[in-house]
């Protein structure tokens, strides 16, 4: 799978590509608050690295499902 450019058959598929840019996003805000958290000085609780973890695991899940759909 070696495209350039952006994957145009994800906005035709506008569940997948809502799925997928809300986990991205939400993804992206808690992982910035949480380095910002930890460039302070500030040790970061275990319920914060765990929803960090899965926030990971969900957008990774949505954005592979997204992929084989367009399959």
């Amino acid at each position: 799978m070696n495209q350039r450019g952006y994957p145009l058959w994800l906005l035709r598929d506008w569940t997948a590509f809502i799925a997928v840019l809300i986990t991205f996003w939400t993804l992206i805000f808690a992982g910035f608050r949480a380095g910002r958290r930890a460039a302070r000085g500030k040790r970061l609780s275990d319920l914060e690295l765990q929803t960090l973890f899965q926030l990971y695991a969900n957008a990774e899940s949505r954005l592979d499902h997204a992929i084989w759909r367009q399959a």
